[in-house]
């Protein structure tokens, strides 16, 4: 056995696992045992690809301590070990504890605007308007607490302007934290929202979009649509993936007053995807009618009820009729958080 060829194979293998999202620590000990076990069966048969071996054991390690770390009793259902790891190896976040102080910078215009049906549906909101930016960095270290060093950091930048009755903001975030050389929790979010002024006092049209995507994440984010996340004639989470784009036209209608209450009508086209990759994405779309009811003195938020028809198949959700019915209290002008961390 080539013992320079395992010493120069352990920093890589061991960046492999670490890039995955493992602590280095763990990575360390995965490979240690990797190492072990090729030093009792490379004698009598070494791979042809010893890295790829190296980095499949090391994995397997991994795999097999974070499955001992699950509950003895808990129904998993008729899953399999194999299944339970590919599950951890997805979705399970690493352990961890994070303990640091941080510097953050803050910058943005004191200039307002004031409108009245984007969010709360004739209630009187305050916009900024103007460009932002927010930067902040910062440092987790085993000496404060934390289980590793790592200097995570983050940004925003962004404009609103609201001319003639109308209302844009556009905004971009990134963040990520920075180990051993390595960017890991790479997270990256785009948001784009335009209201135009209201017409004749009767209609206005909202266009609303938002892409995010995460790598190299150990807490395992998942993005997911379905529902209230975005594509209402879909069914809650039928998409998911760690890249998402979701973008939606409304077309509604200025409140009628009844009373102390507020109601109105609307109709709307979504389209988007969530897949592993944007380049895997197959887009898909509904669109449908919605029904909004302010009653101010229960919920500053509106009631919303829309019922959406999806025009192409989902995961779950068969395109066409009788479509899906969605229900609750929540803001409808601004896209809901579609991301879910598992």
């Amino acid at each position: 056995m080539d013992q320079l060829l395992l010493r120069k194979l352990t920093p890589a293998v061991i960046g492999v696992l670490v890039r995955r999202g493992v602590d280095f620590a763990t990575a360390e000990d995965a490979v240690q045992e990797a190492l072990i076990q090729a030093a009792l069966t490379w004698p009598d048969r070494q791979p042809a690809d010893p890295k790829g071996w190296l980095v499949t054991v090391a994995w397997r390690k991994v795999l097999d301590a974070r499955r001992s770390a699950l509950l003895e009793n808990f129904p998993y259902g008729a899953l399999t070990p194999a299944q339970l790891q590919t599950f951890l190896a997805e979705y399970a976040p690493i352990t961890e504890q994070r303990s640091g102080p941080y510097l953050q910078y803050d910058m943005f215009t004191a200039w307002y605007g004031i409108y009245r049906d984007l969010d709360t549906f004739d209630l009187r909101e305050n916009e900024r308007l103007g460009p932002s930016v927010s930067l902040r960095a910062g440092l987790s270290a085993p000496a404060l607490g934390a289980d590793f060093l790592t200097y995570p950091l983050s940004g925003t930048i962004g404009w609103a302007a609201g001319p003639a009755g109308a209302f844009f903001r556009a905004s971009i975030t990134g963040s990520t934290r920075l180990r051993a050389g390595t960017a890991i929790d790479q997270i990256f979010q785009g948001k784009l929202y335009l209201a135009s002024p209201l017409w004749r006092r009767l209609f206005r049209l909202v266009l609303a979009g938002e892409a995010d995507a995460a790598r190299a994440d150990t807490q395992r984010t998942i993005f997911f649509l379905g529902g209230d996340s975005g594509l209402r004639g879909y069914a809650i989470g039928d998409l998911q993936g760690t890249s998402m784009v979701i973008a939606h036209a409304e077309l509604r209608s200025a409140p009628l007053a009844v009373r102390s209450q507020r109601i109105g009508a609307l109709l709307f086209y979504d389209i988007g995807d969530a897949a592993p990759s944007f380049g895997s994405m197959r887009i898909r779309s509904d669109t449908g009618i919605g029904l909004r009811w302010l009653i101010p003195q229960l919920n500053s938020s509106v009631l919303r009820v829309d019922w959406a028809v999806p025009l192409e198949n989902g995961t779950v959700t068969p395109a066409g009729f009788p479509g899906r019915a969605t229900a609750g209290f929540q803001p409808f002008g601004r896209f809901l958080d579609s991301r879910m961390t598992t």
